[in-house]
């Protein structure tokens, strides 16, 4: 679903709900965790644990979208990042997340907050009848 990952480190949730990490030639069914050894927090469980939940939030927006209001993953708005904010759906390399980390902010504090808009979205999915 959404775009594909073309350079190491990125990665995607797969069809059988398992976080998978590009290595640059294949992808392979765990996160790469060496690749999570720089720029974000010293804490390598926080590491992982973030790239998890920020892959999951993007296919839980994605099967929202096309459940609540019947747009396909390929047609989605919420198929790439949000970098308007420090967010749980910004690009993971971006240098915002990397400086609030690295000033010492809570990094389950702002850095994991889901966007309003998405959010929403979930409550629909999540409350639809």
């Amino acid at each position: 679903m959404g775009r594909y990952a073309k350079e190491p480190g990125n990665s995607i949730l797969n069809s059988v709900g398992r976080v998978e990490g590009w290595s640059g030639t294949r992808f392979l069914s765990f996160v790469n965790i060496h690749l999570l050894r720089e720029g974000y927090s010293s804490d390598m469980n926080w590491n992982v644990g973030y790239v998890m939940a920020h892959e999951y939030l993007h296919q839980l927006v994605l099967k929202a979208d096309f459940q609540v209001n019947g747009i396909a993953p390929s047609k989605s708005g919420y198929n790439g990042h949000n970098n308007s904010m420090l967010n749980l759906n910004m690009e993971g390399t971006n240098s915002a997340l990397k400086r609030a980390i690295a000033q010492g902010k809570n990094p389950c504090g702002q850095a994991c907050h889901i966007p309003m808009n998405q959010a929403q979205l979930i409550w629909n999915y999540l409350h639809k009848k």
